[in-house]
């Protein structure tokens, strides 16, 4: 109390640690590309893979790649991971 009477600031333990989730979880959205989040969009919007490759105009393989790297990178085991992550942080809204 006698710090935040001299001016200084005071931030609760459950707020510095929802602060430290929403920065971890901002640089790792950062971290991933823009066709990353392109596509994870289309995996939102519940395109297949085949579907998201013509949508897109890249190879099968190559958003084989993207999903592989997504699932990585967000630490999801699936699909469902991938969409709650992205509605979760921001990257996809459910109209």
């Amino acid at each position: 109390l006698d710090r935040i009477i001299d001016g200084d600031s005071y931030f609760s333990s459950s707020m510095l640690k929802n602060n430290e989730a929403f920065e971890s979880s901002k640089m790792l959205a950062d971290k991933l590309t823009p066709r990353e989040i392109e596509v994870l969009k289309e995996i939102c919007k519940g395109f297949a893979n085949h579907e998201i490759s013509d949508r897109l105009c890249i190879s099968r393989r190559t958003v084989d790649g993207h999903r592989a790297s997504l699932l990585d990178k967000t630490a999801s085991k699936n699909t469902v991971g991938l969409v709650i992550y992205a509605i979760k942080y921001g990257l996809f809204t459910v109209e």
